[in-house]
């Protein structure tokens, strides 16, 4: 997203960008991070170096955790600020879905 807005606006660095862009950064790098776990065990036996294999499963979770942590945190700094609409705080309702996912992820 912040690459997108300097493409159009030619300003590189604009605080409401980078806010903006936060959210979908921690949460897609959230998902990427949890879709290497199931895959450890694998990646370790062929010498693969992920993230995952590096810092271990359990440190893995608590990794996810605070992606997603982080990644409300945006949302609600995007609507402190005014950069979103007060109907984004609608997607805390999926906070719950989010604590199922790391607990199979655990």
């Amino acid at each position: 997203m912040a690459g997108g807005y300097f493409i159009q606006s030619g300003i590189l660095f604009d605080l409401k960008s980078v806010v903006l862009s936060l959210l979908f950064g921690f949460f897609t790098v959230a998902i990427l991070f949890a879709n290497e776990v199931p895959d450890y065990l694998k990646d370790k036996l062929s010498g693969k170096h992920n993230l995952v294999s590096i810092i271990l499963p359990q440190r893995a979770y608590q990794a996810y955790c605070v992606l997603v942590v982080a990644g409300f945190i945006s949302i609600a700094l995007g609507n402190y600020l005014g950069y979103r609409g007060f109907i984004c705080l609608f997607t805390f309702v999926l906070v719950f879905s989010l604590i199922r996912a790391a607990k199979i992820l655990r």
